[in-house]
């Protein structure tokens, strides 16, 4: 297992962002890798499936809501979202080769405190 990993935190003008992010490779199928993230990913709240046709990360909302939703529908990306926009957790999960490749994204973001 391969990883690449990246750790931020910003705060600045009352805005706050903290974003962990990991990649791994396994010689799991992506089946197995999402079956066993859904569970893990079940102590947030709901988990969202969507299809995506590469990673996305909600940031800013489209309206006012706070809920996560799919952006893109059809691809071979499969994310697991759990969370809202301004504390989501995210696992993204590509096929690669006869295993997987996959993602693990944590994204907190606020205004007027830090983080």
């Amino acid at each position: 297992m391969k990883n690449k990993d990246a750790n931020v935190d910003l705060s600045f003008l009352g805005y706050g962002l903290k974003v962990v992010a990991i990649e791994y490779q396994s010689d799991d199928a992506p089946d197995k890798v999402i079956a066993y993230y859904k569970d893990q990913l079940k102590k947030y709240g709901n988990v969202l499936e969507c299809h995506a046709t590469g990673h996305n990360v909600q940031m800013e909302p489209k309206d006012d809501s706070k809920e996560l939703s799919c952006d893109s529908h059809g691809g071979k990306t499969v994310e697991l979202k759990v969370g809202s926009k301004e504390n989501q957790h995210v696992v993204a999960v590509d096929p690669d080769g006869k295993g997987s490749s996959f993602a693990l994204v944590y994204v907190r973001t606020s205004k007027g405190t830090t983080i």
